[in-house]
């Protein structure tokens, strides 16, 4: 067999024949997904309001000191920082809610078929299954 040959194969072996077939969660475990989705906007939402009341007490300095300035403005960012991701996170579990009452959550946006449960497990907001993110090991 010649190396384009083997190459040639070993590239057809990546590539599925056929486009996976979707097939929905059962309605028990999208309500639990949708449970965790509301709990994972809860949480985002409680840190971004533990850095905003972290916000609120700084400029209240008695000496009013080149450092605690500096600790202010570090606080301002980090705080500002917090809502840019909360306002990311929030976005992506706004999409993932949307899946689910759609009907659409678990189906991977790029090759339409399943996203493994335990992937959904662990990142709830996951629009593209382990296979298409190149993730899984390729053999």
């Amino acid at each position: 067999m010649s190396v384009a040959t083997v190459k040639q194969t070993e590239t057809s072996a990546e590539v599925p024949t056929t486009n996976p077939t979707f097939i929905p969660l059962s309605k028990a475990k999208l309500e639990i997904f949708k449970k965790q989705l509301h709990e994972l906007a809860n949480q985002k939402m409680e840190g971004v309001e533990f850095s905003n009341e972290g916000l609120k007490n700084t400029g209240d300095h008695v000496f009013g000191s080149h450092q605690e300035k500096g600790t202010d403005t570090q606080n301002a960012t980090v705080a500002s920082i917090t809502r840019d991701l909360f306002d990311k996170d929030a976005d992506q579990i706004a999409k993932a809610l949307r899946r689910v009452e759609n009907g659409k959550f678990g189906q991977c946006i790029t090759c339409k078929g399943n996203i493994e449960e335990g992937r959904l497990e662990s990142v709830p907001t996951a629009e593209i299954c382990c296979g298409c993110s190149g993730l899984k090991r390729r053999v």
